[in-house]
């Protein structure tokens, strides 16, 4: 009872999948499956017989069930919906008196417009994929019947496919960034004669308020997956940029709703891309480091943010290798190595990041950041490493008085990394042997704190949810 076109998808009304159109890593989402009174005949459907079932009501779930806050609630009440003719003038119902003031975009009044907040940029092109908040409602209601903010979820959709009700597809298109119109859909353009029952009865028009969140054109990299080989070697550099620019800009997108998966598979789809094609002069090969550049730094934050911080490094270098110089490279590598316990390394790389751009208050906090860590971790040094990993203890002379020294103060000083926002992860050296290693995995799981064996870099303790850092821009995608 959304927006969603409930003749193409009748059984689950209420959701699409974020980017299913195009993500092939994306999975099914049955949750919104129905029952139905009786069984089916399936041969029937694949030749294509008319079939008519009924849905046993009690299946059908009603994301209006769950109660919203009242504030919230009354935040999203629109009382234009509910003034009734008797109290007006005029003698106009709700929805007529908005459409005087509205722009007719069907030339039929299907479908009525009212810019409510200027957006910015261009029109939003056909195929693009969309994200938005909305709120729909019927006449004579100041309170949603569906609405996007108060289950604080944004809608998504491919614009022009069929994913969404006529209306919205006809409405959306005229929009731009950050535009907040008012829409009214007559039933032709909506849920038809039929309605879509409880919510929405037959022949209802409807008023929605849409905020175009952020659009993707993404028809480039669409048509480039329905491609032959042959028809891929044939594209220009200019095509294979048009590609992978709009794959960054739909794993910019997923980034911003903190998708690091998927924006990081968006990314590297490009990287590939790029690093395959074949350039004919100077000219192109400028163009082409500007682009995989911006890869390359988008891939390394993904991996920063997931805790893939050799992969963080490795794409950062990459990035070097196109400009020695790029701050935000050298900033990322220095983030890396700070989570690995590579202090050293770490102040080198902010160090350079902080030669390039003086004054940058990033690098600063960064190194101030680096330097509470940097003293946090040879406290516990000192009291930790130099009982639990003697060369008394790694030969296994350790008396049982001295094993459970050792489990109290591991205790003691993996709490206060835990309690210490500053850390997000401790590296413990490679000379553990197998009851060393169990000892400490066994402390830090009664602590709730994770365990990685690394074999390059010894045991890794983390925290499973690392507090974000607030930088500026350097530590933003590209």
């Amino acid at each position: 009872s959304t927006g969603v076109n409930n003749h193409k998808v009748f059984a689950d009304m209420d959701e699409i999948e974020p980017f299913g159109a195009f993500d092939t890593d994306s999975k099914d989402d049955v949750s919104g499956s129905v029952t139905v009174k009786e069984g089916i005949d399936i041969s029937d459907l694949r030749e294509g017989h008319p079939t008519v079932f009924e849905v046993d009501p009690s299946s059908v779930k009603d994301e209006f069930s769950d109660p919203f806050n009242f504030s919230d609630v009354y935040k999203n009440l629109n009382y234009d919906c509910a003034v009734p003719e008797a109290d007006c003038d005029d003698g106009l119902a709700p929805f007529e008196r908005m459409a005087k003031e509205m722009v007719d975009l069907t030339d039929d009044g299907s479908v009525f417009k009212k810019i409510l907040h200027p957006g910015t940029g261009g029109v939003v092109p056909e195929g693009s994929i969309i994200r938005v908040h909305y709120n729909g409602y019927l006449e004579y209601s100041d309170e949603p019947y569906d609405s996007s903010r108060l289950r604080n979820k944004q809608q998504q959709f491919r614009l022009g496919n069929g994913e969404v009700i006529l209306g919205w597809d006809v409405a959306v298109a005229t929009m731009k960034k950050s535009e907040l119109a008012r829409i009214l859909v007559a039933p032709k353009y909506a849920f038809g004669s039929m309605g879509c029952p409880p919510r929405i009865p037959p022949n209802s028009t409807i008023m929605f308020e849409i905020e175009l969140i952020n659009f993707i054109d993404h028809k480039a990299a669409d048509s480039y997956d329905f491609m032959s080989k042959d028809e891929r070697m044939q594209l220009t550099l200019d095509d294979l940029i048009a590609v992978a620019n709009a794959e960054r800009e739909a794993g910019n997108d997923f980034f911003e709703q903190k998708q690091y998966g998927k924006a990081n598979r968006k990314y590297s789809k490009a990287v590939s891309l790029l690093e395959n094609s074949r350039l004919k002069n100077d000219e192109e090969e400028i163009r082409w480091k500007s682009v995989l550049l911006k890869l390359y730094l988008n891939v390394a934050l993904c991996s920063l943010k997931v805790g893939k911080y050799p992969v963080a490094i490795t794409n950062s270098r990459k990035a070097l290798e196109l400009d020695e110089n790029n701050v935000k490279a050298l900033f990322r590598i220095g983030e890396a190595h700070l989570h690995l316990s590579d202090f050293r390394r770490s102040r080198e790389y902010y160090l350079r990041a902080g030669r390039l751009a003086p004054g940058s208050e990033d690098v600063r906090k960064a190194l101030q950041k680096l330097d509470r860590v940097v003293r946090d971790f040879q406290m516990m040094e000192k009291s930790m490493y130099s009982k639990m990993f003697s060369s008394e203890t790694v030969k296994g002379k350790e008396s049982s008085k001295d094993c459970k020294e050792v489990l109290e103060l591991l205790e003691e000083r993996l709490g206060v990394f835990k309690n210490n926002h500053d850390m997000t992860e401790l590296v413990l050296p490679l000379n553990l042997d197998a009851d060393q290693i169990q000892c400490a995995e066994e402390v830090a799981g009664k602590l709730g704190l994770e365990t990685e064996k690394k074999s390059q870099f010894g045991l890794r303790i983390f925290k499973r949810s690392a507090t974000e850092e607030n930088y500026s821009h350097i530590l933003l995608p590209s």
